[in-house]
């Protein structure tokens, strides 16, 4: 009862905060004038000959209502992948290509089992293509034999990968036809707050490591997108050398469960 009313607390902050963001209007001293602007429909307005009323900006990427638990009583979860700066701050919505948008668009809405623990390690399935993963990879341009290295002191990338191939949790890369090293069962819950988080295993002798996810960008453009990396600071390090323009964030991801 309490989370619930903490809900619909937040939803109806969220809709008054939504309405103070709309633009001014004047309001007639009497809340009961029968044409004030606020009363009047567009379509009587437009009988009038006056303009159609502005539209309220229902919507606010600063107000979002913080998700709930994961349902614990389904064996597998539909869900959006949200993504958030470090501060909490919402950014958008990511598709299972890593690209980032406002809204979620195709591929964005992902199924997955309900992990009984947050160190269960699942595979995420595109909804609308249930025979297909999304993978982290290392991409084609590695040019060095192998997997590289993701960890600490590793300016390395992982790249989202869609696939129809699987990799069981716990063993290393596997190479596909297209000569990219991927893993699929890698993606680890937390029930309390939806948090997605994933590992890479290397090769021999390298152990695991956690995965932190960045957000790419560039001044003047549209285009977002989410890679993985072993070492935030090395590998904006390597950055700042070779592509100065790049803009870095480092993101967290959560579900949104149906």
């Amino acid at each position: 009862m309490q989370s619930q009313l903490l809900s619909l607390f937040l939803l109806l902050t969220c809709a008054f905060s939504a309405v103070l963001a709309s633009p001014t209007r004047v309001l007639s001293t009497s809340l009961f004038t029968r044409d004030a602007p606020e009363a009047q429909t567009n379509a009587r307005r437009m009988a009038q000959g006056l303009a159609p009323l502005t539209p309220r900006k229902l919507f606010s990427p600063t107000c979002i209502v913080a998700r709930g638990p994961l349902p614990s009583s389904k064996p597998s979860i539909m869900a959006t992948i949200s993504v958030r700066n470090k501060d909490g701050a919402y950014i958008g919505y990511t598709n299972a290509e890593g690209q980032v948008f406002e809204w979620p668009q195709a591929h964005s809405a992902f199924t997955f089992k309900n992990p009984s623990s947050s160190s269960e390690r699942v595979e995420l399935f595109i909804t609308a293509l249930p025979t297909h993963r999304v993978a982290l990879s290392t991409g084609r341009d590695i040019g060095i034999g192998g997997p590289p290295y993701i960890g600490p002191g590793s300016p390395h990338i992982l790249l989202w990968h869609e696939t129809s191939d699987s990799t069981a949790s716990g063993s290393p890369p596997a190479l596909d036809f297209s000569d990219i090293y991927y893993e699929t069962t890698i993606w680890s819950l937390e029930a309390p707050t939806g948090t997605l988080s994933a590992v890479w295993v290397n090769p021999a002798g390298f152990g695991t490591s956690t995965v932190h996810f960045v957000q790419r960008s560039r001044a003047g453009e549209d285009a977002r997108n989410i890679v993985g990396v072993g070492d935030v600071a090395a590998y904006k390090a390597a950055v700042a050398s070779n592509d100065p323009g790049l803009i870095v964030e480092e993101v967290t991801l959560s579900v949104n469960s149906f």
